[in-house]
């Protein structure tokens, strides 16, 4: 059974899944669906690290700590809570193998995220975590919370893409809050998104058309590197972090890629 698993989870991608449990979730609630805040968590990977997590998935690893012991769904839960206030109907989208804290900001300032569309939060890094892992226009770094005009979601890039893309910030002496300091150049990665149910409409009448995914599709490089006015096509086609290269992979990315095309993002 956990060769089964495995090999649909590979198939599929944390993108394709996404895709097929908005459509089960349709066929279930119809259009009720489009009035819910959605918390969607990728259960992780094929978990070569942490074999003891490959059947229930990394969402439900325990922590050491809490009486009775938590596991990582709860502290995920807690971590994403006080996004709700500021949050319309849609899919709130994050991994389940990372810790994130976040500054919101003065609970005055007025903010939220966008009932349409993409929202994305970044926070600063090393470019050797930029590499594992957007452009974005001027930036204040001393700022807690910054909205910002996202021109372009690099995924995985070298260091080389960064400087040509000028997703490198400039500058000798950063400023950070929180008394955060990164050694070195510091480059903004992502963490979590958010879009709202225009985008999800479109990803299930994209099944409903098509039918399911059946090549392994990313959230985050298949959805993200589509949206900002300076993203192209070309991205479809490297296929260097792609786990399994099937027939119909590059197709299905072209699908994609034009049917987000023009969709609006902004990053926190």
């Amino acid at each position: 059974m956990q060769n089964v698993l495995k090999k649909y989870e590979t198939i599929r991608g944390n993108g394709g899944s996404t895709l097929t449990a908005l459509s089960h979730l349709y066929k279930s609630y119809g259009e009720e669906i489009y009035k819910f805040r959605i918390l969607m968590i990728h259960a992780g990977g094929l978990s070569k690290r942490m074999p003891s997590t490959s059947i229930l998935g990394k969402i439900f690893s325990p922590i050491p700590t809490g009486s009775p012991i938590y596991q990582m769904l709860d502290v995920k839960l807690a971590m994403y809570l006080p996004f709700l206030p500021r949050m319309p109907p849609g899919i709130f989208v994050c991994c389940a193998d990372d810790f994130l804290v976040f500054n919101l900001g003065d609970e005055d300032l007025k903010w939220k995220l966008s009932e349409t569309g993409f929202t994305a939060f970044a926070h600063p890094s090393t470019l050797q975590i930029g590499v594992k892992h957007d452009d974005l226009d001027h930036i204040e770094t001393q700022k807690a919370l910054q909205e910002c005009r996202c021109l372009e979601v690099l995924q995985k890039p070298s260091e080389e893409t960064m400087y040509k893309k000028d997703a490198v910030l400039k500058g000798k002496d950063l400023k950070f809050p929180e008394n955060i300091q990164i050694r070195g150049k510091t480059a903004y990665t992502d963490s979590c998104f958010f879009f709202g149910m225009d985008v999800a409409k479109k990803f299930i009448n994209f099944v409903s058309e098509n039918g399911f995914v059946e090549c392994e599709i990313d959230a985050y490089g298949d959805f993200l590197q589509a949206l900002g006015p300076r993203a192209t096509v070309d991205y479809v086609y490297n296929t260097s972090n792609v786990t399994t290269v099937l027939p119909k992979l590059i197709p299905t990315r072209e699908k994609i890629f034009h049917l987000l095309k023009g969709t609006e993002i902004k990053v926190y």
